[in-house]
């Protein structure tokens, strides 16, 4: 008797050609033909204990909740460091383009976990209303000091609707970067 079957591959292709585009350097000043490349950071604390409560709630899903998203894997279980390890794995995330309940899954492009920086990416899986990647990072400076940064790397969706809403998805992208950004703060909410 044999398992359960895998997936096709096809169907856990991510919907851009620059994978993994979050991790260039200069991708602000140059994103790939199409894309908008933006960034929002913030200063969270300083210290270790900062960094390493940062750290723990960046890997195991925290912040998306204070963020006011719910997130798990695709087969519905709590985020963890664990499932960030797991090669290609899928998060889900609710209530991504609030006040619809829209559930959408990414894939994590990479997971880095150095001594001073932890980092993750999520790539899209359906190109409604926006693809490309996001990057999650928390960082602890030379100067002590502990930073949130998060990055997206994305375009709109050809689609003659999409394109008639556009500044309303780059305004709520706008907005999901700063409530990120924030909750990434282990002490501060979201809000």
């Amino acid at each position: 008797m044999t398992g359960p079957r895998r997936s096709s591959f096809r169907a856990n292709q991510v919907t851009y050609a620059a994978v993994g585009v979050t991790q260039d350097p200069d991708v602000l000043r140059f994103p790939p033909v199409g894309f908008h490349a933006r960034r929002n950071e913030r200063r969270i604390g300083s210290g270790p204990d900062r960094f390493a409560a940062a750290s723990a709630d960046l890997l195991n899903g925290a912040f998306f909740e204070r963020a006011g998203l719910d997130a798990m894997t695709a087969q519905g279980e709590r985020l963890s460091v664990e499932a960030l390890r797991l090669e290609s794995p899928t998060v889900r995330l609710a209530n991504v383009w609030w006040p619809m309940n829209v559930v959408r899954d990414f894939r994590v492009i990479y997971a880095v976990r150095e001594e001073r920086r932890v980092a993750f990416a999520l790539g899209t899986l359906t190109e409604w209303p926006l693809s490309g990647e996001e990057s999650f990072v928390v960082e602890w400076r030379e100067d002590d000091t502990v930073w949130s940064q998060v990055t997206t790397v994305t375009q709109l969706n050809s689609h003659w609707s999409i394109k008639l809403i556009a500044p309303l998805v780059r305004l709520r992208e706008h907005l999901l970067r700063i409530r990120y950004t924030r909750a990434l703060n282990p002490v501060k909410s979201a809000t």
